[in-house]
């Protein structure tokens, strides 16, 4: 706020405020009729669910058809795999100068890029119903 705008509240609220007449907000209300907004859904509102539904079970689907095919042996595999990569990790003295701030990098890249979104949906959303975000469902007849 500048000074101009503080002088101008100090000026406004320097001003006595008479008070209001018996049952005005009674009367105000009987005015202001309650709408209750309507649900609408968009078709991102049935695209996205349908899409991770269908992956979901693709991906089931994928995992009960493929795992009897595999060899009897590829889960003991997989673990001395990974075993054998933590090892030569370990092992490696110049991958931790490297690794930890990929990480870090990726952490806050993942946080901000969360963020943004967000805002992106919490802007958008108040931009396309400006008076539902401002009147709180409830709106004055139009004369």
């Amino acid at each position: 706020m500048d000074e101009t705008e503080r002088l101008i509240d100090a000026a406004i609220n320097s001003y006595p405020l008479a008070p209001l007449p018996p049952g005005f907000t009674q009367r105000l209300m009987k005015h202001i009729i309650h709408s209750k907004p309507a649900l609408r859904l968009s078709m991102l509102d049935w695209l996205l669910p349908g899409f991770f539904s269908l992956f979901g079970l693709g991906s089931v689907a994928a995992i009960w058809l493929t795992v009897p095919l595999l060899d009897p042996l590829w889960i003991p595999r997989l673990k001395l795999t990974y075993q054998i990569v933590v090892l030569r990790l370990a092992l490696m003295s110049t991958w931790q100068p490297v690794l930890l701030p990929v990480l870090a990098l990726a952490i806050v890249g993942g946080l901000v890029g969360f963020a943004l979104f967000y805002g992106a949906i919490h802007l958008s959303s108040n931009r396309i119903n400006p008076q539902r975000s401002s009147t709180n469902g409830f709106s004055l007849p139009r004369h």
